[in-house]
């Protein structure tokens, strides 16, 4: 799992570990049903989403051949 904190939230003391759990609060009802069962927790609300595996090149060294292409396809 890969985080970035919010911008102008102040660091923390070092690296921090813990167990992930996902939990779906979206009413009182489910604050009531983790009462108390999340303390110590890396907690993650979004749903599951597919995140499709990146394909072709993900990073390219520009040779001067690939630059002199790039600026001929931009003017």
């Amino acid at each position: 799992m890969i985080g970035f904190p919010k911008s102008f939230i102040p660091g923390t003391n070092g690296r921090v570990t813990a167990e992930v759990v996902r939990a779906q609060i979206d009413s009182e009802e489910d604050f009531a049903k983790y009462h108390g069962k999340l303390e110590g927790k890396i907690i993650v609300r979004q749903p599951v989403r597919e995140v499709k595996m990146l394909e072709g090149i993900v990073v390219q060294r520009w040779t001067p051949e690939l630059l002199k292409e790039a600026e001929s396809i931009a003017t």
